[in-house]
């Protein structure tokens, strides 16, 4: 309880401007939209160097993937892929295991597909929320 009630208290005490803290967790959204797993905190740390935004913000921000949300988010960002680019539809979706998917042949070919479906899923997605969570 006492390690809970330290935390709280740096975060109020974080000594950026409104602007700053929003424009940092607005980054953290956007990048927590994009399938990098392991590498959204640090692009939205990256940009808040460059921008001047909050850093911390940042990294709770791309906290909206997390393992709780991941599947229904990633679900989402594959239909509203599929949506913007129709044409590279996959036969099935990749949520739905078969044996194609055991076949390394398969796996590059529709590979490249399934990312680049994710991607504009997620920045069609990950545009407006992190303009809502800016302001």
């Amino acid at each position: 309880m006492r390690l809970l009630r330290l935390k709280w208290l740096t975060l109020l005490r974080i000594k950026k401007t409104p602007h700053e803290i929003a424009l940092g967790f607005a980054f953290g959204v956007f990048f927590g939209f994009i399938p990098i797993i392991p590498f959204q905190s640090i692009w939205a740390i990256g940009l808040c160097w460059v921008f001047v935004g909050s850093k911390l913000a940042a990294f709770a921000g791309a906290w909206v993937s997390n393992p709780v949300t991941f599947t229904p988010l990633y679900t989402a960002l594959y239909f509203v892929g599929k949506l913007v680019l129709p044409e590279l539809a996959l036969d099935s979706p990749p949520f739905i295991l078969h044996s194609d998917w055991l076949d390394w042949d398969f796996i590059f070919d529709t590979g490249w597909k399934l990312a680049l479906i994710l991607n504009t899923g997620g920045i069609v997605l990950g545009v407006p929320a992190a303009l809502l969570s800016y302001f």
